[in-house]
């Protein structure tokens, strides 16, 4: 994955450590994350349309992974790169 630009991987490494599926991870927007200290997590909306909430593995906790490289926010609550 090294190869791949920055939005890329961020997403791939998000599926692989919180188990979403790819649609679920392509559905996140920033209002689905939960950065609360003790309770860092990520909402999905998986199959038959039902919320799931996934805990955020302690590299993750620490706030988005690309926070040295973000854009500033211009309230389009889109994360994928598509």
């Amino acid at each position: 994955m090294r190869g791949l630009p920055l939005p890329w991987r961020t997403l791939f490494t998000l599926a692989v450590d919180t188990g979403l599926r790819a649609g679920e991870v392509i559905g996140v927007r920033v209002r689905d994350l939960e950065w609360t200290p003790g309770a860092e997590g990520i909402r999905g909306l998986g199959k038959g349309g039902r919320w799931r909430e996934v805990p955020l593995l302690p590299r993750w906790q620490a706030g988005p992974c690309c926070a040295g490289q973000a854009r500033p926010y211009t309230g389009d609550d889109e994360l994928s790169p598509v």
